[in-house]
């Protein structure tokens, strides 16, 4: 089975539901992220591979947000340790 093409991809996101989708590899996510929520940034980041995209979401997360890190890449450790900043 052949991975679904960001166009199309994104076109079954927003049709199941999603209120925005966003193409990584064309837009830039932290300022997406902060567009979107007209600069309160997000209270709820899932991140499934924790690797150089949680400088993104160190930037782009709103006071108090809650991360939760369920994936790790084998060149990512060790984890940043982000308790201290919200």
């Amino acid at each position: 089975m052949q991975p679904l093409v960001p166009p199309l991809r994104n076109k079954l996101l927003l049709n199941a539901g999603a209120d925005f989708v966003i193409a990584t590899q064309e837009e830039n996510l932290e300022s997406r992220i902060l567009e979107m929520s007209n600069g309160h940034g997000a209270d709820l980041i899932f991140d499934a591979i924790a690797g150089q995209c949680w400088k993104v979401w160190q930037n782009a997360a709103a006071v108090g947000a809650t991360i939760f890190i369920y994936g790790a890449r084998g060149d990512c450790y060790p984890l940043p340790n982000v308790s201290n900043n919200w």
